[in-house]
């Protein structure tokens, strides 16, 4: 039984897979309702890139120092021409760590960074959309 039924009506949930908006109907009213999109994803991304990124400040030093040595020793093979396809596995495995090390120690900031420069770009957009209307209206006169 869907929650509306047990009070007596009917609801019909309608997907769009275009733009993955919910609505509901009441058939009792005919209104409609927008249900807000929260995706399971998004959420889950988001949890997994804070416990990355405390997992990597778990890191001690010694350790990030071992995996910059072994990252240069394994470059030094690569420039060499001596890197086996196990290397190169390895090589990629020791970039990814020290990645994530990096991250959690900029990543935060980087994040910060990036929705600031989001927001200037949809301040740029709105004001040339609002400049463009002003040019409209001049020419109209």
């Amino acid at each position: 039984m869907r929650p509306l039924e047990k009070f007596g009506e009917s609801a019909n949930v309608q997907q769009s897979s275009s733009d993955e908006t919910h609505q509901r109907t009441s058939a009792g009213t005919g209104a409609e309702f927008r249900m807000p999109n929260v995706s399971p994803d998004s959420a889950y991304a988001a949890t997994a890139k804070v416990a990355g990124r405390l997992n990597a400040t778990a890191v001690s030093q010694q350790e990030h120092d071992a995996l910059l040595e072994e990252r240069q020793k394994l470059l030094d093979l690569k420039f060499a021409g001596a890197m086996t396809r196990a290397d190169e596995n390895r090589l990629s495995y020791v970039r990814w760590s020290l990645d994530r090390i990096e991250d959690a120690k900029y990543g935060a900031s980087l994040d910060l960074l990036e929705q600031h420069v989001a927001r200037y770009e949809n301040l740029l957009n709105e004001v040339t959309a609002f400049s463009a209307q002003l040019n409209q209206r001049g020419r109209r006169r």
